[in-house]
C-alpha cells in the first residue's frame, strides 16, 4: 500500500511538467548535453550560434541607444556596419583602443558595451581555441590507436603478429624494389605504436615503402574491414602466440571469404599453421582462395634434408628468399616440340630445373621428355628483368673431363636426435622416408613425454629403429656418454615449447660447442645439423663450425613471402620439400668430372643430365666456412662459368633419387 502511494506520488510530480513529464528547461538542457557529447563539432556550432547571438544582442543595443559614434560624415553605422564592428571586438580585443584612441566623440556607454563585448569575445575564442586543441588531440590519439580506414589499393596485407613479420616485410621489399614506394599494412591485435616501432627499428628499408599500420582484431570481420582486404593485392594470415593460433588463421580467413562486402574476384591469401592436423579444415575453410604453410613439416623436412647433406639448407633458404636467385616460369613457346635437354643449354643466365604444365610442375622431367604446346619452363633466375632479356647460350661443353661415375645405394644410417619441440615427430616420420632399412635413431631429451609422443604420431615408421633416452641434452657428462662417434648425423633441436627464443638458443649454442668439441677430439666426420629461433643467434652458433643451421621462423617468413608475390610456386617449392619426389642434393663434384680439371658450369649440367638430372649450381670446400662467400655455394652460374675441379667440391643438383 505504501509503495503504491509513492509511486502515483511521483507520477505526479513528473506529470507537472508536462506531457512528456519533464519541464522545458529539463528537455533543453538534455538535449544540449547530448549535444556536447558528440565531440568538437557540435562544441564548436554551440559557441558560434552564442557568439552570434551575443553579437546580435549588443549590436540591438548600441543601434537602438544610438551609441556609435559618427562617422567623419556624420552618419552614424547601420546595421551590417555595426554587426561588424562588434564582430572584430570578440574576434580582436585591440580593436577596443581603436575605440578610445580613435579619435571620434566616444560615450562611456559605447566604451563600456564594448568593453563587455570584447571580454565576452576573449571567454568565446579561448574556448573555441580549447575546443580545436582538445578535437585535435582526440583525432591524434584516435590515429595513435590505428583504427582509421585503410585506404591503399594493391596492398600487401599482413594480418596478426609475429616474429614472422619482421623478414616477410623485408622480403617484399627485396621482391617489389622496382616499385616506388609498394604499401605494406599490417593488421593485428596489438598497439599500433609497438608495432611501428618495431618494423621500423628492425627493417633498415622501411623508408623505401608506404608502411601503414592498425589495430584491431583480424578474426572480426567489421574491424577487419578497416584493413581494406577487398583492395588488397596479397594476404598474409598469421596466427597470434598463444594456445591455439591455427583457429586464429581459419577465423580471419573466414572473415575474409565470408564477408558480405568481399570483392568479386578470387582472394590471393597465405595462411601460416603450426599444426598439420588443422591442414583438412583450413583446405576446406580456404577452398581456392588460400595457400596454406604446414610450418611443422616444412621445418621438418628441411632440418632432415640439412642433417643427411651439409649446406642443403642454404641452397633451400636462397631459393625461397628474394635476396638472391629463385623460382621463375618462362614461356617455352621456342622450345615447344622438342625434348626438355633443349631448355637446360638454351639460356645462359639461368638454369631450367623442370616444366610447368596443368597447374602442375614436373621438377627434374627426363632429358627426353617433350616440351607441349602451353608448357612453362621452370628456372632459377636472378630476377624477372632475366627473363625478359634472356641471353642464349654460345659456348663449349667439354667431353673429355666428364666421368661419371656409377651410383652406389645409401648404407643404413645411425642418427641422434637432441633435444624435442612440436615439430620432433613430424621430423622422425620425414627421416623414416629417407633412410634406408636398417637405419637406427637415437632421441635424447630432458622432456618425460616423449615416447607417448613418438608412440602416438610416429607409428607407422618402418625404415628406422627408434629408442629413446631421458637425459639432459646440454651438459657435457651426457653428450660425452652417449659414444657420439658411432653416429653419421646428430640433429639438435630447440626446447622451444618451455623456453623464450633466447633461453632455447643459448641452450642449442651450449650443445653445439660441447658437441663440436667431442666431435674434434674423436677425428669424426660426422653431420650436426641444428635449428634455431632467433635469426641473430645464427652468427653466435658458427663459433661450433656447425654444417647447417636452419632459423625455423626465418624459413617460414620467406616461404610465405614468396607464396604471396607468387602463387603458382607453391607448387614446384612443395615438389622439390617432399621426400617421395625431386630433391636437392649436393654430391661430390668429382662423381661427375675427373678432379683437377679446369671445366664450365656447362659440362657440369651435361654431366648431371646423363644421370637423369638436373645441375642448378656447385659449392667450393675452401669457402664452406665463410660467411661474406655464402659459404661457398654458387647457384646458378652462368652456363660459362670457369670451374676449377677439387676432391672436395660439391656440385649441386635436383634429382629423384639420393646417393652419397
Amino acid at each position: 500500500m505504501t509503495l503504491r502511494s509513492s509511486r502515483n506520488e511521483a507520477s505526479s510530480k513528473n506529470t507537472t511538467g508536462g506531457a512528456s513529464g519533464f519541464t522545458r528547461y529539463q528537455r533543453f538542457r538534455y538535449a544540449f548535453d547530448r549535444t556536447l557529447s558528440r565531440g568538437t563539432l557540435p562544441l564548436t556550432i554551440w559557441l558560434v550560434a552564442a557568439s552570434l547571438l551575443f553579437v546580435g544582442l549588443f549590436t540591438t543595443v548600441v543601434l537602438l541607444g544610438r551609441l556609435a559614434p559618427a562617422g567623419a560624415d556624420g552618419r552614424r553605422p547601420g546595421v551590417s556596419r555595426q554587426f561588424y564592428n562588434d564582430l572584430l571586438h570578440i574576434i580582436d580585443p585591440g580593436a577596443l583602443t581603436h575605440d578610445a584612441l580613435g579619435g571620434e566623440v566616444v560615450g562611456w556607454a559605447f566604451l563600456i558595451i564594448m568593453l563587455t563585448v570584447t571580454v565576452a569575445g576573449l571567454f568565446v575564442f579561448g574556448s573555441f581555441i580549447g575546443i580545436i586543441s582538445t578535437g585535435l588531440q582526440e583525432r591524434l590519439t584516435e590515429l595513435r590507436k590505428g583504427h582509421s580506414v585503410v585506404l591503399e589499393r594493391d596492398h600487401t596485407l599482413i594480418l596478426g603478429w609475429s616474429p614472422n613479420v619482421i623478414t616477410i616485410i623485408t622480403e617484399i621489399l627485396i621482391a617489389r624494389s622496382t616499385e616506388k614506394r609498394p604499401p605494406i599494412v599490417v593488421f593485428a591485435n596489438r598497439d599500433k605504436n609497438e608495432m611501428e616501432d618495431e618494423i621500423r627499428s628492425k627493417v633498415d628499408e622501411i623508408r623505401r615503402a608506404r608502411l601503414v599500420v592498425r589495430t584491431g582484431d583480424p578474426t572480426d570481420p567489421d574491424e577487419l574491414a578497416i584493413s581494406n582486404p577487398q583492395g588488397a593485392r596479397s594476404i598474409i594470415v598469421l596466427g597470434e602466440s598463444g594456445d591455439d593460433p591455427d583457429s586464429e588463421v581459419l577465423k580471419t580467413i573466414l572473415a575474409i571469404v565470408q564477408s558480405p562486402e568481399r570483392k568479386r574476384g578470387s582472394y590471393h591469401i597465405v595462411g601460416v599453421l603450426r599444426d598439420s592436423d588443422n591442414l583438412e579444415a583450413a583446405v576446406l575453410v580456404g577452398k581456392n582462395e588460400a595457400v596454406f604453410i604446414d610450418e611443422r613439416d616444412m621445418i621438418a623436412r628441411v632440418i632432415v634434408q640439412a642433417a643427411r647433406q651439409s649446406g642443403t639448407s642454404l641452397v633451400y633458404t636462397e631459393l625461397i628468399s628474394f635476396d638472391g636467385d629463385e623460382i621463375y616460369f618462362k614461356d617455352a613457346d621456342d622450345l615447344v616440340g622438342g625434348p626438355f635437354s633443349n631448355a637446360l643449354f638454351a639460356y645462359e643466365d639461368f638454369a631450367a630445373i623442370g616444366l610447368y604444365r596443368g597447374g602442375k610442375a614436373l621438377v627434374n622431367p627426363r632429358s627426353k621428355s617433350i616440351i607441349e604446346e602451353g608448357d612453362s619452363v621452370i628456372v632459377i633466375a636472378e630476377n624477372a628483368s632475366v627473363l625478359k632479356n634472356a641471353k642464349p647460350f654460345v659456348g663449349d661443353i667439354y667431353e673429355e673431363v666428364i666421368a661419371l661415375v656409377p651410383a652406389v645405394a645409401e648404407p643404413p644410417q645411425k642418427i641422434l636426435l637432441l633435444g624435442w619441440n612440436r615439430r620432433a615427430t613430424a621430423m622422425i616420420n620425414e627421416i623414416d622416408q629417407c633412410v634406408q632399412s636398417g637405419s637406427s635413431l637415437s632421441i635424447v631429451s630432458e622432456y618425460e613425454n616423449v615416447e607417448a609422443s613418438v608412440r602416438d604420431d610416429c607409428a607407422g615408421t618402418k625404415n628406422v629403429a627408434i629408442d629413446i633416452h631421458q637425459a639432459s641434452t646440454s651438459k657435457r657428462r651426457s653428450l660425452e656418454s652417449l659414444d657420439i662417434a658411432r653416429y653419421d648425423q646428430v640433429i639438435v633441436l630447440c626446447y622451444s615449447e618451455d623456453l623464450e627464443p633466447g633461453a632455447a638458443d643459448a641452450k642449442t649454442i651450449i650443445t653445439l660447442l660441447h658437441l663440436r668439441e667431442i666431435v674434434t677430439r674423436e677425428k669424426k666426420d660426422i653431420r650436426i645439423a641444428s635449428e634455431m629461433l632467433d635469426d641473430r643467434n645464427r652468427r653466435l652458433a658458427q663459433v661450433a663450425s656447425v654444417d647447417d643451421i636452419i632459423v625455423s621462423e626465418r624459413v617460414v617468413s620467406l616461404m610465405a613471402a614468396q607464396i604471396s608475390e607468387s602463387r603458382t610456386r607453391t607448387v614446384v617449392l612443395n615438389e622439390l620439400l617432399q621426400a617421395d619426389g625431386a630433391e636437392i642434393y649436393i654430391r661430390p663434384m668429382t662423381e661427375y668430372v675427373r678432379e683437377g680439371v679446369r671445366t664450365n658450369f656447362a659440362t657440369l649440367v651435361e654431366a648431371a643430365r646423363r644421370r637423369d638430372e638436373t645441375a642448378i649450381g656447385y659449392r667450393v670446400a675452401t669457402l664452406s666456412r665463410d660467411h661474406e662467400q655464402n659459404y661457398g655455394i654458387r647457384l646458378n652460374p652462368s652456363k660459362t662459368q670457369e670451374i676449377n675441379v677439387a676432391s672436395a667440391d660439391r656440385i649441386i643438383v635436383v634429382s629423384d633419387n639420393y646417393y652419397p
